[in-house]
């Protein structure tokens, strides 16, 4: 092809991209510098899609002897059944397929789970790998011009993926359209969707004109765990009535953006109250087909003149009637193994792709900057050759004045907040309903957070503790308010990077299922609770280092028909981190095979896990622990929180090696502006969980209704910094201040000060009662350099229990001057001693908190105390028992300490804990806290002079683990140069 007919080609799919966006956008674009895609997998079929056909696809081509690869939009598979709630066969259909017989083989209608679950099972027995949540961006072409592959889109940034044959199992072919197959002529005129909701009474009809309804022959049953008065717990069977509803709606064209828009129509036309679920998506058969490469059994889902491609869809070239049976479950199971058996032969037959590469595109950017995003991997310590991108046009796909990117429990209010202050703005979102966690996650109850602000504004409706209410309803009430308020709302839209020039965010990168391009912004709100825009811009972040393995446990949801709250403590079983493609997808499987009839009965289970700590930015200032225990104000305070430490997690910060917590370990606490901004980068502001704080300060500060605050002060923010002509960093903060008074978010007597420093008076006064159950302790620990002067001479001149509490604070602030005494206390004293608030037990004694204390001085003089302790530990003892003699010996580090570290790794069950088989991850809190166990104690022994090489051994072999954060910690510790 000449150069001159590639680029006008080029033209036409960035036309039909941008086709996302307004008219007047259609033809703008921006400049992505070239550079390298990081090639993750390099196999010869790839499926894209995670529907019944794609996996049976799969399947059949594994079987026929190809290496396969599948990547699924969702965080699931087989959505062409789970997300548009097309669960059953109708009256005369049979399974026939293997595979269509086990999904029914539990009844008709199938129930979401065992769908999910079974398609999992098959591509795990077929030997097929494969990621959830990867949406494809672009078509790889060899040095022939073929395809040669595709780029996926995820958390973890872009990566390649080269193959000799693609099977585009998308719903509209989004695959095939990128790759410029020809289509035939999209008609003119409304199109029919259909929408499937599930309630226990049959839905009236109502007279909408294009809006009929079916009630389907049959009820979904469903057994909810309900809890009585007494707390007590009991099961109870409750029946569903199917209802589909079909409408005629319009849409102009194929793209992304009208399929969004008929989403928004349809909910708008046929949502009730009395709904106990709906579908995610809308189901249609596509209106146009693409013309194919002739009509045999096989040729049908071949694109006409396109070499190593299938389009096993609605969208395959037969008529619109047949595309519709087609699409019936054990048809297109049927379809898809036809697909897959051919697409394999083919594959055995073909080379590997001779330079497989982006090819580069030519546009008239309309804004300077450049594409910033993630390029490693599907896992965030991978380092993978790469395939070149040259230099190419981006399409701008929408232009706003202020983007929120992330529609959860922080994000929905700053677009609310923004919208209502008349700014242009653009929610992304990349489930298919909005808040969040406390929707779409089913963490539906309220822990503490403070009603105050606009969170009292938020609906609640009255359940069995007062503060409960449906999942579907808060989706609801939050897309309509940000809908009413004007602001736009994409969701299936993923953020993956920011357009950025020279340190200024200026819009983000999206890809949708229909293909990647930019949003230009005047502000950014980082909304997706991981920092991902504000990262991929290039702030510093913190995330899993060499420092500790202690990060806040991950829950994942059993769902019901009608979604409950789900927050147990069964479910948290790992940590898992959001970065990590790989970390993600095992989870989500492991958990659907978790033998628990919680899971084992669920209806479904929800797409979006429970993460309670993720990365977070470096910003202007960092909340500490003892801000929040001191209730420290600021200059600048916007959001006036109210919880407890609930860590879900071991605590790492000082503060809580100390015997007591408050006696109500409950904190009015307030965050500054400051956390919001990101340290070097101007237009952005972040919120939720990626907020700049201590680890150990997160839990006072993520509750719910105080995210809600804090996200609505963000929008705020940003659009005062529009009208102001100023960047969000420089605003008017008493501005924004006096507003959030106004509403009452913010106390009406504050006085907008720092607390800090603390008077020489507070720190006497602290001093003077610490030996009163460690009253005022925080004061000191908060000031340091002033504190360590002053309990050296309380030290000097107390005796008895008094010496021994200023000891413990000295030895906490490193300072060794009560060494002797906390050593005798050692000696006298077993593991048992001390008590603590309930919710700590598990996880500290007193006696923990002496040997961590004696680690923190780095002094070689507690070395035969720690050991001789380390000595009685046994299989039976506490995960904080062994972690506070391997912290205290890596901090003392000498090699002495290396024999007790690698006689304990040597105890009955305290090995062996690593996870690298997909789906092997079951053994909740018990196989999480023994792995942290082990991995601490190699660290540790790694540290100490690692004796006979076991440390490194056992790092080595977490270096492996499927679990994100064992793998990059131990990667970390084993990259550090020793002197």
């Amino acid at each position: 092809m000449g150069r001159w007919l590639f680029a006008a080609v080029l033209a036409i799919l960035l036309l039909r991209l941008s086709g996302m966006a307004s008219t007047s956008l259609s033809r703008v674009s921006v400049r992505e510098s070239a550079r390298g895609i990081p090639l993750a997998y390099s196999v010869d079929v790839v499926v894209v899609g995670g529907s019944t056909g794609a996996v049976a696809a799969a399947v059949a081509a594994a079987k026929s002897g190809a290496h396969v690869f599948l990547a699924a939009p969702q965080s699931y598979l087989g959505e062409d059944m789970t997300a548009t709630y097309r669960l059953w066969l109708e009256r005369g259909e049979v399974a026939q397929t293997p595979l269509g017989r086990e999904i029914f083989a539990s009844g008709n209608p199938a129930r979401p789970m065992v769908i999910k679950r079974t398609l999992d099972k098959a591509l795990l027995e077929a030997g097929v790998q494969f990621l959830y949540s990867s949406y494809v961006t672009d078509i790889l072409h060899d040095a022939y011009g073929n395809p040669a592959g595709v780029v996926i889109a995820n958390r973890a940034g872009r990566q390649a993926v080269t193959a000799k044959v693609i099977i585009d199992a998308t719903d509209h072919a989004w695959v095939a359209r990128q790759a410029g197959a020809a289509f035939t002529a999209f008609p003119t005129g409304k199109k029919t969707f259909t929408r499937v909701i599930l309630s226990e009474k049959k839905p009236t009809p109502k007279a909408i004109s294009g809006v009929t309804l079916r009630h389907l022959p049959f009820t979904i049953d469903d057994e909810m765990e309900m809890e009585r008065a007494d707390e007590t717990k009991y099961w109870k069977k409750i029946n569903y009535q199917v209802t589909e509803y079909t409408l005629e709606l319009p849409q102009a064209d194929a793209s992304f953006m009208d399929l969004n828009n008929a989403e928004h129509l349809a909910r708008d036309l046929t949502y009730n109250a009395a709904e106990a679920s709906a579908a995610e998506m809308l189901f249609q058969v596509p209106a146009d087909q693409i013309i194919g490469m002739d009509t045999s059994t096989v040729g049908v889902f071949r694109p006409r003149g396109m070499k190593q491609l299938y389009v096993l869809n609605g969208c395959a070239d037969v008529s619109r009637t047949a595309a519709a049976k087609l699409l019936r479950p054990d048809a297109f199971i049927a379809a898809g193994e036809i697909v897959g058996i051919a697409a394999g032969k083919e594959a055995n037959n073909l080379r590997t792709p001779v330079m497989p590469q982006l090819k580069s595109s030519w546009g008239q950017p309309i804004a300077n900057g450049d594409t910033a995003e993630f390029l490693v991997g599907v896992r965030p310590t991978q380092q993978l050759p790469k395939l070149p991108s040259p230099a190419r046009a981006l399409p701008v796909v929408g232009q706003y004045d202020v983007v929120v990117v992330g529609g959860g429990t922080s994000g929905c209010p700053a677009g609310i907040s923004a919208a209502r202050a008349g700014a242009k703005t653009l929610v992304v979102e990349y489930q298919r309903g909005l808040g969040g966690i406390g929707t779409v996650g089913l963490i539906s109850r309220y822990w503490f957070g403070n009603p105050v602000g606009f969170a009292s504004e938020v609906p609640v409706i009255a359940g069995g503790t007062g503060n409960w209410w449906s999942a579907n309803q808060r989706m609801e009430w939050w897309r309509k308010t940000l809908r009413t308020a004007g602001a736009d709302v994409w969701t299936g839209t993923l953020g993956c990077g920011a357009f950025v020039e020279r340190g200024d965010v200026r819009g983000i990168i999206v890809a949708t299922p229909q293909g990647r391009g930019v949003v230009l912004a005047k502000t950014v709100i980082d909304s997706t609770g991981n920092a991902d825009i504000a990262a991929a811009a290039g702030a510093k972040c913190v995330t899993t280092d060499a420092s500790d393995i202690a990060w806040q446990r991950t829950g994942v949801a059993a769902r019901n028909v009608d979604p409950q709250y789900t927050n147990k403590e069964e479910t948290e079983i790992t940590i898992a981190d959001e970065n990590d493609m790989v970390d993600i997808t095992n989870l989500l499987v492991s958990v659907k095979m978790n033998p628990d009839r919680t899971f084992q009965k669920a209806f479904d289970l929800a797409p979006l896990i429970g993460t309670r700590e993720r990365r977070r930015i470096v910003g202007d200032y960092s909340l500490t622990v003892l801000d929040e225990v001191n209730e420290r104000i600021f200059l600048d305070s916007i959001v006036w929180s109210k919880s407890n430490c609930d860590s879900h997690s071991y605590t790492i910060d000082p503060f809580f090696e100390l015997p007591l917590l408050p006696a109500d370990n409950l904190f009015y606490s307030y965050t500054p502006y400051r956390c919001l901004l990101p340290v070097g980068l101007e237009g952005i502001l972040v919120t939720g969980l990626g907020v700049s704080c201590h680890r150990d300060a997160l839990p006072v500060i993520r509750m719910q209704r105080d995210l809600m605050n804090q996200g609505y002060a963000a929008g705020l923010a940003a659009v005062q910094a529009i009208n102001a002509g100023v960047k969000p960093r420089y605003i008017d903060i008493k501005i924004l201040q006096q507003r959030l008074v106004s509403m009452g978010a913010l106390p009406k007597d504050v006085t907008f000060r720092d607390s800090y420093p603390l008077a020489k008076a507070q720190l006497e006064a602290a001093i003077s009662s610490a030996p009163d159950n460690y009253r005022g302790v925080p004061l000191l620990l908060a000031q340091p350099v002033d504190s360590i002067p002053m309990l050296q001479k309380a030290y000097a001149d107390s005796q008895g229990d008094a010496k021994q509490v200023y000891a413990e604070l000295l030895a906490v602030l490193g300072d060794a001057t009560g060494i002797d005494s906390i050593i005798a206390t050692v000696n006298k004293d077993g593991w048992s001693r001390g008590s603590l608030p309930a919710d700590a037990k598990r996880l500290k004694t007193n006696m923990s908190g002496l040997i961590y204390a004696l680690g923190c001085m780095h002094d070689k003089r507690a070395l035969p105390v720690i050991t001789a302790k380390a000595a009685l530990l046994n299989e039976k003892s506490s995960l904080r028992a062994f972690r506070a003699v391997a912290i205290a010996l890596e901090r003392i580090d000498d090699p002495a300490g290396a024999d007790t570290l690698s006689r304990l790794l040597t105890l009955p069950d305290m090995r062996n804990h690593v996870v690298t088989k997909a789906g092997q991850l079951n053994g909740g809190i018990a196989e999480l806290d023994a792995a942290v166990c082990e991995i601490t104690l190699a660290r540790a022994l790694f540290r100490c002079g690692d004796k006979d090489g076991l440390g490194k051994s056992i790092l080595q072999e977490y270096a492996g683990d499927l679990r994100g954060h064992f793998s990059e910690h131990a990667l970390a510790v084993l990259a550090e140069k020793r002197q």
